[in-house]
């Protein structure tokens, strides 16, 4: 039990180090600035009222879970997470905050003090959550110990899809029982095919006063592995969730919006660069600037996309078939328009159609998906998201052209259509402008 109340210790001081920094960082600023008479700000509170706002702010970060310290996510995506809980707890704060002016409780704040502190407040924050970050959570060669109350087939398939990682190290081991347990660990991976039995409750009990992180076998790939391995894909645990994503979703309608405003704005920017592109195809070997393919989109529907021809005329006389590393169907132009991605663009009118989004699992064509249904259990259920000029797979996996490949890539198509959010297709275009830029993942491995 030392260790427990040693591990304990030690977070419930990150906690307080990080509320105190919340607290007093931006009263001492703001009351430096409103005692300096900067700029156009004078005393217009009181130090109390002050207060009173950020035990408020403290109160509404604590329960969305900001001072959470334990999480293991690649810094970039951990930022972008901070950023939206920072913003999500300004909403709501504010909100709080007109509600009490509407009630005359709080009527003294006024659009000044607001503007004052949330230009003092957020920034702090931000940069609090990224102090935090880089001290306690991104330590290199932290060692992650992971209990598992699983099958061996679970423990093997996490096993043998968890990447390498430069910061942390993780320990799987499994437990069958309270006498196994000779330390408290820093998570608990469950998985059970049957009732819990009353040993089994136990030790989750015992897990959870003890603060360990709880994890589903499902939910602690989606955190860690940001996949799915689809061996491990459950058709129970994901089919409502998956379906539940319908139209009626403000997320969605919001992504169609971004879709036409930036798939017009990308179009118009790029013709110059296709009708140069279509020139240089065509004093190639004279044939057809844009080429079409069959694909499928959204459950299943067959859509026509248009691509400019990177291929030789007639290239599939044998049928369809996957381009391959040095594939001598690829023209000489069309090369450097498969390295810059400059052949995908004209697929931007699926986009503006409604066909395809920017960012979704990429469409596959009927043939190969005939081939995978097959092959590949639960393969279908990608259709279930409209499909994109860039998706999750895209960004976290190479260039692939066999059945391996594509399994690896509906692991991360499982996690993107669970998991669609705005942030997380902000962060797929952020790293698909990375990738087109250094021009990785363009050629077969």
């Amino acid at each position: 039990m030392n260790i427990f109340f040693s591990i304990t210790r030690k977070r419930n001081l990150k906690l307080t180090l990080f509320i105190l920094l919340d607290f007093y960082l931006p009263l001492v600023i703001i009351k430096f600035i409103l005692e300096s008479n900067f700029f156009y700000f004078k005393r217009i509170f009181n130090i109390d009222q002050l207060i009173i706002f950020l035990i408020f702010w403290i109160f509404i970060s604590f329960v969305r879970g900001r001072y959470i310290l334990n999480s293991s996510e690649k810094i970039t995506l951990k930022l972008i997470k901070d950023f939206k809980e920072i913003i999500i707890v300004s909403s709501t704060v504010l909100i709080g905050t007109f509600i009490l002016k509407i009630l005359s409780i709080q009527d003294s704040f006024t659009s000044k003090n607001i503007l004052l502190i949330y230009s003092v407040l957020i920034p702090i924050s931000l940069f609090n959550q990224f102090i935090f970050n880089i001290l306690f959570e991104n330590t290199k060669a932290k060692i992650i110990n992971i209990f598992v109350l699983s099958d061996s087939k679970s423990i093997r398939y996490i096993k043998e899809n968890l990447t390498q990682d430069k910061n942390y190290e993780y320990r799987f081991r499994k437990i069958n029982c309270k006498q196994d347990i000779d330390f408290i660990p820093d998570q608990l991976i469950l998985s059970f095919e049957e009732k819990l039995n009353e040993e089994n409750k136990n030790i989750i009990e015992y897990m959870y006063l003890n603060r360990v992180e709880i994890y589903s076998t499902i939910s602690w790939c989606e955190k860690f592995l940001k996949r799915i391995p689809y061996e491990l894909f459950d058709i129970n645990e994901s089919i409502n969730k998956v379906i539940n994503q319908n139209e009626k979703s403000i997320q969605i309608r919001l992504k169609r919006i971004g879709d036409i405003t930036l798939g017009f704005m990308i179009l118009i920017s790029s013709l110059p660069i296709i009708i140069i592109s279509g020139i240089f195809i065509w004093l190639n070997d004279r044939g057809p600037i844009f080429y079409s393919q069959n694909r499928e989109g959204l459950y299943g529907r067959n859509i026509k996309i248009v691509k400019l021809r990177t291929m030789k005329i007639n290239a599939e006389e044998e049928g369809p078939q996957w381009s391959t590393k040095n594939d001598k169907r690829v023209t000489y132009i069309g090369r450097i328009l498969r390295r810059t991605r400059i052949d995908e663009l004209p697929q931007i009118l699926s986009v503006i159609k409604g066909e395809m989004s920017l960012i979704g699992p990429r469409p596959e064509r009927p043939e190969f998906n005939k081939e995978f249904n097959e092959l590949i259990p639960n393969y279908y259920l990608r259709t279930y998201a409209k499909p994109g000029l860039s998706g999750w797979a895209q960004v976290n996996y190479p260039y692939g052209a066999s059945l391996e490949d594509t399994k690896n890539k509906l692991s991360y198509d499982f996690y993107y259509i669970r998991n669609f959010s705005f942030w997380i297709d902000f962060l797929i275009l952020f790293k698909t402008a990375r990738i087109v830029f250094s021009g990785a993942g363009s050629i077969p491995k």
